[in-house]
Formats: structure tokens, C-alpha cells, sequence
């Protein structure tokens, strides 16, 4: 072998070593985003082994459709092959997953209110989500990402806390936190709208068009029904069309949260103009 030969051989595995480096250096950026998707995914597979018979009947469509395109991407991707977008896939999969099963559970308690099987397990899954959602600190990154996107959205957000804090605990009624909640919820929405520069309609579809990922489009449309029903919902609740129990606006404001925090993972930075830190 000509000492050419030889420092060609040596660049070539030089660059193959390289390049096996950069790939295991992607793949560590996945392994946060797999983890809470994991977390997840555990919180949901204890509920539905403690789910009494009659709640075994009933299934989410919406979950069921979330977790299927979640595992399809982990079919297609070969842990040699990592994307640029997948962490951020797997990140607001998980999250609309968890808010898609805590909705479903939410339904089953209030198809059941006779029913203390049913009502001491929807409870105990509520509590529990409770605590996954501290434990992934979800209300602290979804302040730092509204700071992100506009300074008054953080602090509106903060005054939301606070109100359904108050309204929870019964010191004031729930109108108010649902009239905040509602108020950050069209701010979010307006200002994303705001950054679109193509299109003119203000329907989550134009967002995805303009700011997502080109493989994460989907999950921005698929929060329009949400954001729709949580709106009619808050709307009810201001208008006092609509009675709910004092805890119910706090689940709101989560659900929001978890809205609000699915769609900034899915925003492409470089459509955007910045990069989420949180």
C-alpha cells in the first residue's frame, strides 16, 4: 500500500467515524423527548389497568389516531436515520396524547356521575395527571414560550393561574378565570395568525401552512377542534349558560396549556424567526 493509499484509508475511516459521531450526537437530542413521551404513555397504561369494566367500552378516536401516527414514525425511522423534526414529533405527540386521554377520562366521569367506581378512578387518573404534568413542568415552559412569542401573552398567562388558583379554591367565582383563559387563547391564536404572511383566514390550518415543521402540519390542524371547544366552553362559562363545579376551570386552563404547548413544539424555528428554549 503507497503511504497515498495509506492516509486516504485513514481519512476515509477518519470521516466514517465522524459521521457516525454526528449521528449518535442527533439521536441523543430524541432521547428527552422519549422519555416524557414515556412518561406518558405509563400514566395512561396504569389508568386503563385501574379503568373499572364500563370504561373498557368506550375508546378516544382521537388518541387512538395519535398514537398510530406516532408509531408509525417510529417504524419508519431506523435509529441510524434521525430527523431534525422527530424530537419535536415525539414531543407534542406525547403531549396531545396525555391531553387527548385526560379529555376521554374527563367524558367517562361525566357520562357516569352515579356511577363511584367509575367516579373514584377518574379522580385518582385526574390526580395523577396532576402530578405528570409538574413532574414535566408543562405550566412553567408554556409561560417561558408565550413570553417567548409576546411578553403580555407570559404575563396574561400568569393572571390565568391565578384566577383559576382563586376560582378553584372558591375565593371568586369562575368567571373571570374563564374570561382570562379565553382571552389567552384568542391572544395565542392572534398572534401566530399575526406572523403568518401568507393566507388570510384565521383558522390553525394557515398556521401550520406558515410556521410548522412540514412534517408536524397535521398536529397544528388537529388543535382547531380543541381550541374550538374549549372556547364554546369558557364562552358558556361567562355567559353563565353553562354550570360547572369549581374545579373545572382549572382543568380548562391545563388543557390550554397542553393546547398552547403542542402547537409551539410543532413551529418550525426558522419559519418562526426564534428557537423555543423550553
Amino acid at each position: 500500500m503507497t503511504k497515498h493509499n495509506q492516509k486516504t484509508k485513514i481519512e476515509e475511516s477518519r470521516n466514517k467515524v465522524k459521521s457516525r459521531l454526528d449521528v449518535i450526537a442527533k439521536l441523543q437530542k430524541e432521547v428527552p423527548s422519549l422519555k416524557k413521551v414515556e412518561e406518558d404513555l405509563d400514566w395512561m397504561l396504569n389508568a386503563e389497568e385501574s379503568a373499572p369494566i364500563i370504561i373498557n367500552l368506550h375508546q378516544s378516536e382521537n388518541l387512538l389516531y395519535r398514537l398510530s401516527e406516532l408509531d408509525i414514525l417510529l417504524d419508519r425511522n431506523e435509529i441510524s436515520l434521525p430527523n431534525s423534526y422527530i424530537p419535536s414529533f415525539i414531543s407534542s405527540t406525547g403531549t396531545s396524547s396525555s391531553s387527548d386521554y385526560i379529555q376521554y377520562v374527563y367524558k367517562a366521569r361525566d357520562a357516569f356521575p352515579k356511577d363511584n367506581n367509575v367516579q373514584d378512578w377518574a379522580r385518582g387518573v385526574a390526580d395523577s395527571y396532576s402530578t405528570l404534568r409538574i413532574k414535566q413542568t408543562r405550566t412553567e415552559m408554556v409561560t417561558s414560550r408565550l413570553n417567548s412569542l409576546d411578553k403580555r401573552l407570559g404575563d396574561l398567562h400568569i393572571k390565568a393561574i391565578q384566577a383559576c388558583l382563586s376560582a378553584s379554591a372558591g375565593v371568586q367565582s369562575s368567571v373571570e378565570g374563564a374570561a382570562i383563559v379565553r382571552e389567552l387563547l384568542d391572544g395565542f391564536k392572534g398572534e401566530l395568525i399575526r406572523r403568518c404572511k401568507e393566507g388570510r383566514k384565521a383558522t390553525y390550518q394557515r398556521i401550520a401552512d406558515n410556521l410548522a415543521f412540514e412534517a408536524l402540519k397535521q398536529m397544528i390542524v388537529d388543535q382547531q377542534d380543541m381550541h374550538e371547544s374549549l372556547h364554546n366552553e369558557l364562552s358558556g362559562i361567562i355567559k353563565s349558560r353553562v354550570t360547572t363545579s369549581q374545579s373545572r376551570i382549572q382543568e380548562l386552563l391545563s388543557l390550554a396549556e397542553d393546547l398552547v404547548f403542542a402547537i409551539t413544539i410543532a413551529l418550525d424555528p426558522q419559519k418562526i424567526g426564534f428557537e423555543f428554549y423550553t
